[in-house]
């Protein structure tokens, strides 16, 4: 049987005197409720320094309060933003801290130093601008080489890191560093050109973006320049390079720097021959149709330079054969037109062109003919106003005259390419034209350039399109000519220049013609004509212009000049015969001062006199007659040396031209003085010729009168008032001819001798004051009554 269960007792109930809370075990009990709050509050109380770098314990410090000495150890924290904070700070402080450069350059540069290698890009990108700012202030320092020498092993250190990014920076602190201090690369060249070397020739395998390749070999090319020429060619050679206009950067005992690079031929050797490799590797570049971007041109562009400087300190024989034939035949070919032409080919070929000369200096003779043959077809094809032709301009230069003296002058092969050149230039003038003027001056320059040496050996093309140039039209003037007057002003003189040197060889009657044509031409600046005329008159001196072909310039100059309009009809046209004058004034006193240079003036009067004596025939107009008789009169002296026929003629011209003086200036009662001043000029030449020959005063006044008696008689048989006004104007002239030689002191003397002359004219113009003509109306009396009052007064006051 199963027992039965016992009842269950059951419990009493305890009273509880405090209740016991449970507490987690780690956690903080809480304050008892009467506990005493013991904590204080309070705000921060922030001054303002009252200078950006304030001063503590009397060391400079940064915007943060930090030391330089605290700044340079934050540089080797492991957190790279604390380095990169510490470089900005130290940088802040020495802008603002001058003095703590000075003393401290030394210390701060070492500790900083262990930076070129750091990880972190932007602390290198940081310290390199940093370091940047201390060469600067450090450029005039005489110790450059202890601070450079703490630098070059890191830098050495970080030029051969695993890390590419560190590799290239490493670089590029090399080339600052050369840049501060150049002697560096001659202290550790072999060291510096092998790891040149590793870079260039590993790029393919890790330099992906081109513009880090640029910075490698834009340092190559620094270090390159610094090598001295090589000294080891043969003489002819060695002449060319002498000659040539180098880019290195020699030091003065050229002896002494060879032998300090003599270890590094070897690796130079190995260096070109990477760079010919690398270079192959940019050629699908070039062939590919589409544009070429900057960054790979300009490696390009990197590559021929350091192997145009190669040139200069090493033999291209030093190259094995393969690795020259291969490069020169590209040239041959790009220069050919073989490669698929581009924009790409064309920047190529803007690099390769500079150094095509250096190459001549270093192939074998079938070499250069192909090479030169090559350049011959890109000078010829490629557009005149393109930069490709301006650096095939360049180069002829160098292949003609590099440093001013003549390369290859007894090379009838190399002779025939570069006449070839030269002829080419006059007919590139033209193409030129007056819109691209950098290129037109480069091409004269060239020209005078190959003159001043005598290079020129101009065919009979090579002169036509030289006097081309200079003429403005051509035939009647409706075909435009050269470009020369239309040119800039500096352009023009380079211009008027080479002419000297030109005419000096090459000087004929066409090109005097064309000379003259130029000089004529209206919109010429007057400056140019005024020089034009003295680079003449220069040739004539040294004796290179016979004197006939010379006053046949003179004569040809002041009797065709055009000063116009002769009448005045408009203010417009005032100002426009004012300035012609001007000119005009100014060219015939500059060939008056040279006619007198010249020889004896007897002697040139002599041969001049028929001369000027039939272009007086021709009746030429106001200015230029004038011009002529002070010729004449720069000529002559008193008493005359003209002789009978020379004086008949001029008194038969003079009257004419004394008329056209009155009838051409128009009186300005408010401005007398101005007129009287204008109408001397005109009039002065025949108060010298009238001083030195009484006869041909005579002869002129009787002329004179003998015109008024003419025209009385006509008015007095005509009805036609037109005729009749004609006439009475051409009295008018001639009595105011008279009045203007009166009222000069010195001519009232000398035509007091021929007062009876004076005194016919006078009593003409009584009897037509008098005479009952219809075709003399009220007004011509009044105005032959007020002529013929002036005229006595005149007449009176003249001695008998």
């Amino acid at each position: 049987m199963s027992r039965s269960k016992a009842p269950a007792k059951k419990q009493q109930k305890k009273g509880i005197d405090f209740k016991k809370i449970k507490r987690k075990l780690g956690r903080k009990l809480p304050p008892p409720n009467n506990a005493t709050n013991t904590e204080i509050k309070s705000k921060a109380i922030i001054l303002h320094e009252q200078s950006v770098a304030a001063e503590r314990d009397g060391f400079a410090t940064s915007k943060k309060g930090l030391t330089l000495l605290e700044l340079k150890n934050r540089t080797g924290h492991p957190n790279a933003k604390v380095r990169k904070d510490a470089l900005h700070g130290i940088k802040d402080l020495l802008k603002h801290h001058p003095a703590e450069l000075q003393s401290n350059k030394y210390a701060t540069t070492h500790k900083l130093r262990e930076l070129i290698t750091d990880d972190d890009k932007l602390v290198r990108d940081d310290f390199y601008t940093l370091l940047t700012g201390i060469f600067l202030a450090c450029k005039e320092d005489i110790n450059k080489g202890l601070m450079v020498s703490s630098l070059m092993p890191y830098i050495f250190t970080a030029m051969t890191k695993s890390s590419i990014e560190v590799r290239l920076m490493a670089f590029k602190f090399f080339r600052l560093v050369l840049e501060f201090y150049s002697p560096t690369f001659s202290l550790y060249a072999e060291k510096i050109l092998e790891n040149y070397k590793d870079v260039i020739h590993n790029n393919h395998f890790y330099i992906q973006d081109k513009k880090k390749l640029k910075v490698v070999l834009l340092g190559l090319a620094d270090c390159l320049s610094l090598l001295p020429c090589d000294q080891s060619d043969n003489e002819s050679k060695k002449k060319g390079l002498l000659q040539y206009e180098t880019l290195l950067a020699c030091e003065q005992d050229a002896a002494k720097e060879c032998v300090r690079f003599a270890h590094v031929s070897g690796i130079l050797k190995e260096i070109v021959a990477v760079l010919i490799n690398c270079f192959q590797d940019f050629l699908p570049l070039i062939h590919a149709s589409q544009r070429i971007n900057k960054e790979s041109f300009d490696c390009i562009r990197h590559i021929l330079r350091s192997i145009e400087i190669f040139l200069e300190v090493s033999e291209w024989s030093h190259l094995p054969c393969d690795l020259s034939n291969r490069f020169l035949e590209f040239i041959e070919n790009a220069l050919l037109g073989k490669i698929t032409r581009s924009n790409s080919l064309d920047k190529t070929l803007l690099a390769l062109l500079p150094f095509v000369p250096k190459l001549l200096l270093r192939v074998d003779r079938d070499r250069r003919d192909n090479l030169m043959q090559a350049f011959t077809i890109t000078f010829n094809n490629c557009k005149p106003e393109s930069s490709l032709k301006l650096a095939c301009i360049s180069v002829v230069k160098d292949l003609i005259i590099p440093n001013g003296d003549i390369l290859y002058p007894n090379d009838p092969t190399v002779n025939n390419y570069q006449r070839a050149w030269v002829n080419k230039l006059p007919s590139l003038l033209n193409q030129l034209g007056d819109k691209h003027h950098v290129s037109t001056k480069v091409v004269l320059q060239l020209l005078l350039d190959l003159a001043l040496v005598g290079c020129l050996n101009a065919s009979p093309t090579f002169e036509e399109e030289i006097r081309s140039f200079f003429i403005p039209f051509h035939g009647e003037g409706e075909v435009p000519g050269g470009p020369f007057v239309s040119l800039p002003r500096e352009v023009q003189e380079v211009a008027l220049c080479f002419l000297y040197y030109f005419i000096i060889d090459n000087f004929s009657s066409p090109m005097l013609k064309a000379i003259v044509s130029c000089c004529l031409y209206e919109q010429l600046e007057p400056a140019v004509l005024y020089r034009i005329v003295e680079i003449l008159q220069t040739a004539y001196r040294a004796g290179y212009i016979q004197i006939t072909d010379h006053f046949s310039f003179f004569i040809t100059l002041i009797s065709r000049f055009k000063v116009v309009p002769e009448k005045l009809n408009s203010s417009i046209e005032c100002d426009e015969r004012k300035a012609n004058c001007g000119t005009f004034k100014t060219l015939t006193n500059l060939v008056c001062s040279y006619l007198s240079e010249m020889g004896d003036s007897s002697l040139v009067l002599h041969i001049l006199e028929k001369v000027f004596v039939e272009q007086i025939i021709l009746k030429p107009a106001l200015d230029n007659g004038c011009a002529i008789l002070r010729m004449i009169c720069a000529l002559d002296s008193k008493p005359t040396r003209l002789s009978e026929i020379s004086v008949t003629t001029l008194s038969e011209f003079l009257p004419g031209y004394l008329i056209d003086i009155v009838n051409c200036i128009p009186e300005d009662k408010e401005r007398s003085y101005l007129y009287m001043q204008t109408c001397l000029y005109y009039l002065l030449p025949c108060y010298f010729l009238f001083d030195r020959s009484s006869k041909l005063t005579e002869q002129v006044l009787k002329r004179m009168r003998s015109m008024v008696s003419e025209n009385v008689k006509a008015l007095e048989s005509v009805q036609d008032r037109e005729s009749g006004r004609d006439s009475l104007n051409l009295i008018q002239c001639i009595v105011s001819v008279i009045l203007l030689m009166h009222n000069d002191v010195k001519v009232r003397k000398i035509i007091s001798s021929s007062k009876s002359e004076i005194d016919l004219i006078l009593q003409n113009v009584y009897t037509l004051q008098s005479s009952r003509s219809t075709s003399l109306t009220v007004e011509g009396k009044h105005m032959m009554k007020i002529a013929a009052e002036r005229l006595s007064i005149a007449s009176n006051s003249l001695l008998a």
